[in-house]
């Protein structure tokens, strides 16, 4: 018995050729048939996809379970019966297939199943996979074919379907192989670079972005790769204008169940305006931010004027030029390659998108090889600023198909399903009245919803929209009515705690009133933006205030000095008008120190001279600081002090100007004959300062910004209260340089401010401790001294010539490096007060020679300088100088130095 016959009888087919002793057709009994011809039933039988055979010279058709459905009533009688004369219908449609099979060719054809006849329930739109082979008999020799059906519908429709939402998005959607290859793009892609279908595929991309950006793109996209980690870039891709634009590209690799890579999904977003605003906002400092592009493949310009075609590497080789011609040939060379049955229809093309402006759109046949390759070229014509044709740049699209049928179908369903399943975008379907039919996660964590808010229908297109959106909101809804698409349309949503988020949507009607939407949040861009405007608007607010404050103190000066000019002044008023000066001189000073020092700290610049302090004298200090302030207003200020001491470990100075910073403000910001209280509080491990007054007042807004740099409240015209807005700056940084914190509270306009301050308690008294404010005071010497002066600015040089001289010494003032050289070669003076900024060469030079004449080596030099950083003074003392004063020079510290001199000098 044969191998059919030992297999179990049943129903269906199989049975019917097991039947014992019943010949199947003109074939007759199976165990008279040739072995080829049974293993091949075998293999039929076996098969779980519909296989039909036909053998022998009537091809006489044998098939499967499978094939029933597009056999229908036909069986079984035409089982085992040739095919031309019982089933006419099929032999019309597939004869052409089957000679070819029986002449030895193994291949596929796609059928439409509507071709065929069938039986009812086909669906009527099907696409069938035929795959024809010749069977042969052990000897070789062709007897007849095998043809095995794959259903290519839901391939189809799933492609369908997957371009139809991808084509729908505000991005440009692209997907790439494992290792990297491109080989699919959306809609918006095309859209926008003006290439066409297949042009970009593969490696092509890399011409497509701008050169400044190419290798960073192309390291990240290595990285990715051989990482599987996300990529993210900006980077300028060519827009079809031939204008570069930033776009933020994104991919993430789509996983089998094994975990390995299988596809990589991505996405480019067009943010060239969002990049355009922070270019404006930031004075064009972000410009320098780029990254790469992904997705470029066989493109072309073509230099209208000067008929010059510059191609990518991939497009020259696919048309045969060498570089040099596809690096600005003739569109000659490329047309050598064309069909010369296609190369006419090409140049009408070109000449029709030239003078009618549309897109330029070709099909020709390029050689390959021994044949030809079929070629859709796409481009769009660009003007220069005369309104002439330009450019032409386009892309070459490959029409072949690329994959087997089994594969595209997975892939294209891994595709859609990542992409809906992905937190990059959200993703809804909606009806057009508005309601939201269902969403991905990422679109409900963009709103704060949970997916059983949403099928309880919480969440409708009208509940989420603010009310000024309604009317545009209305409009786009009419348009996906009446045109059935939509995109890059930015509006606002509510979230659920009340707040809004800025979205960009793309969306697509997909028929029966339902479309599927993309929305994209870009919230944190506009949140960006505002910050930037609201910080210059703080910065042009601080110059427009340092201006003036800088006016103030040079008004009284001015009139000060034309005062004296007069000549007619008595004693009395020069010394008042001296006064005047040497007030306004200090109060600039001040305001040119708090500067420096906000400089100094904000980068960390700025050195602590720490040591056990007492905390009752650093705000006794302060207060006295401010004390003229506040007896001129009137106020009343109250100390509330603990009965214990308690020390703190900083920089005295510092602490001082804290406090003083505090106490100023509560003075300037408070009415006359207003209120002041400072309260200590201790506690075992902190101290706690607390400034309060009954003045003017914060709102919350106001008070939750007070620390802010260049912070400041409303003004009255005359500017007559606040400073600079850097005073509570410099204190929130000084106090937590000190391992302390600071606060601001207020009850609101009106009602007074309280700033509290808490520092680290130091518990070990140390001997020496700073208990009391370092006086300071200046007494003439005892031996006049002889002081050289070396300044170039002659007014400087005499008016602090006159004032060491008025206090009993001997002055020399030279306005050259070389002049004052020449004096201390003749004359060896007891101290130099050397200018650094000095012609011929500056005052380091200067320090430098003077040590090396002879006697010159230990008097001291004093160097003066308009630059007071530590750097400053470290140069400096490098230089030879033994002090460094910065300018304006105060009183006090001259007088110091002369008596440390002149001490120096009694001794010696």
């Amino acid at each position: 018995m044969n191998e059919i016959s030992r297999v179990m009888i049943h129903d269906g087919v199989e049975g019917l050729l097991n039947a014992p002793g019943r010949p199947v057709g003109v074939l007759g009994a199976p165990e008279a048939w040739d072995p080829a011809l049974r293993h091949a039933v075998r293999f039929m039988l076996d098969a779980a996809t519909p296989v039909f055979i036909g053998w022998g010279p009537q091809l006489c058709q044998l098939y499967n379970d499978a094939t029933l459905a597009l056999v229908g009533r036909r069986h079984p009688g035409i089982l085992g019966q040739p095919m031309r004369e019982t089933w006419p219908q099929a032999w019309a449609a597939l004869e052409g297939p089957i000679r070819r099979a029986l002449a030895g060719e193994s291949f596929h054809v796609e059928q439409a199943a509507l071709e065929l006849p069938r039986a009812a329930g086909v669906h009527a739109n099907a696409w069938l996979d035929l795959a024809f082979a010749p069977l042969r008999g052990l000897d070789g020799t062709i007897h007849g074919f095998t043809c095995t059906i794959a259903d290519l519908t839901p391939l189809r429709e799933s492609e369908a379907k997957f371009r139809a939402i991808t084509d729908a998005m505000p991005q440009m959607v692209w997907s790439t192989l494992p290792d990297g290859y491109h080989d699919y793009y959306n809609q918006r892609w095309y859209d926008f670079t003006g290439m066409h279908e297949g042009e970009t595929d593969g490696e092509r991309w890399a011409t497509m972005f701008h050169a400044d950006d190419r290798e960073r793109a192309w390291s990240l996209w290595r990285h990715a790769l051989e990482t599987g980690e996300q990529y993210e870039v900006e980077y300028r891709l060519r827009h079809h204008s031939g204008e570069y634009r930033w776009v933020l590209g994104r991919a993430l690799p789509v996983r089998d169940e094994g975990g390995r890579i299988v596809r990589w999904m991505g996405t480019c977003t067009d943010i060239d305006q969002h990049k355009r605003n922070e270019e404006i906002l930031l004075d064009a400092r972000l410009r320098q931010e780029a990254a790469l592009v992904a997705a470029d493949i066989g493109t072309w310009t073509y230099d209208l004027q000067q008929d010059r075609v510059y191609a990518d590497r991939n497009l020259a080789r696919i048309f045969g030029v060498d570089p040099r011609e596809a690096a600005g040939g003739k569109l000659g060379a490329y047309l050598a390659g064309i069909h010369p049955d296609d190369v006419a229809q090409t140049r009408a093309a070109i000449e029709l998108a030239v003078t009618s402006g549309d897109g330029y759109e070709c099909n020709y046949r390029v050689r390959a090889g021994d044949g030809w390759r079929h070629l859709l070229a796409r481009g769009k014509v660009a003007r220069d600023e005369a309104g002439r044709a330009a450019w032409l740049p386009g892309i070459v699209l490959d029409v072949s198909r690329q994959k087997e049928a089994e594969e595209a179908l997975r892939e294209s369903e891994a595709r859609f399903r990542r992409l809906a399943e992905s937190n990059v975008i959200g993703i809804i379907r909606y009806r057009l009245d508005g309601t939201i039919i269902d969403a991905n996660q990422a679109f409900l964590d963009m709103l704060g919803y949970t997916r059983e808010e949403m099928e309880r229908g919480e969440m409708t297109s009208q509940r989420l929209t603010p009310a000024e959106w309604r009317p545009s909101n209305d409009e786009v809804i009419e348009r996906l009515r009446t045109v059935g698409r939509m995109e890059n349309y930015v509006k606002e949503y509510y979230r659920k705690d009340g707040s809004r988020a800025s979205v960009q949507i793309g969306a697509a009607t997909a028929g029966g009133g339902e479309g599927i939407a993309y929305v994209v949040d870009i919230s944190p861009i506009r949140d960006a933006q505002h910050a930037l405007r609201e910080a210059d608007r703080r910065k042009d607010e601080f110059l427009a205030m340092l201006a003036h404050e800088l006016r103030n103190p040079l008004a009284p000066i001015a009139a000060a000095a034309d005062f004296l000019k007069i000549g007619k002044a008595d004693d009395a008023r020069i010394r008042q008008v001296t006064a005047i000066i040497a007030r306004q001189a200090s109060h600039m000073t001040g305001l040119i120190d708090d500067l420096l020092d906000v400089s100094r700290v904000t980068r960390g610049l700025i050195t602590l001279e720490s040591g056990p302090v007492q905390l009752a004298a650093v705000v006794g200090e302060a207060v006295e600081q401010v004390r003229p302030l506040v007896k001129a207003k009137d106020h009343h200020l109250e100390l509330h002090m603990p009965p214990d001491e308690a020390l703190i470990h900083g920089d005295r100075k510092r602490l001082v100007q804290i406090f003083a910073n505090l106490l100023g403000n509560a003075a300037k910001y408070t009415p006359d004959g207003g209120r002041i209280d400072v309260r200590i509080r201790l506690a075992e491990d902190e101290v706690e300062v607390e400034v309060s007054d009954d003045g003017i007042g914060m709102s919350a807004e106001l008070a939750g910004r007070a620390f802010e740099l260049f912070s400041q409240g409303e003004r009255s015209a005359d500017r007559s209260q606040g400073g600079l807005g850097i005073g509570l700056a410099l204190v929130k940084s000084l106090v937590e340089l000190h391992g302390g914190s600071v606060a601001a509270d207020s009850a609101g306009p009106g009602a007074g401010s309280r700033f509290t301050v808490v520092l680290p308690r130091y518990h070990e008294r140390q001997e020496g401790a700073a208990d009391t404010a370092a006086g300071a005071g200046t007494v003439a010497p005892a031996d006049a001294l002889d002081v050289l002066i070396v300044d170039d600015n002659v007014d400087a040089a005499e008016i602090l010539a006159m004032y060491i001289e008025a206090v009993g010494h001997h002055c020399t003032v030279c306005h050259s490096p070389s002049r004052a050289l020449e004096h201390a070669a003749r004359q060896r003076p007891d101290l130099c007060v050397l200018d650094i900024g000095l012609p011929e060469f500056d005052g380091y030079e200067l320090a430098r020679r003077l040590r090396m004449q002879p006697g010159m080596q230990h008097v001291p030099l004093v160097a003066v300088s308009g630059y007071g950083q530590a750097q400053d003074r470290e140069k400096a003392l490098e230089a030879g100088f033994d002090r460094h004063f910065v300018k304006p020079v105060k009183a006090a510290d001259i007088m110091a130095e002369l008596d440390n001199v002149a001490k120096s000098k009694r001794v010696g």
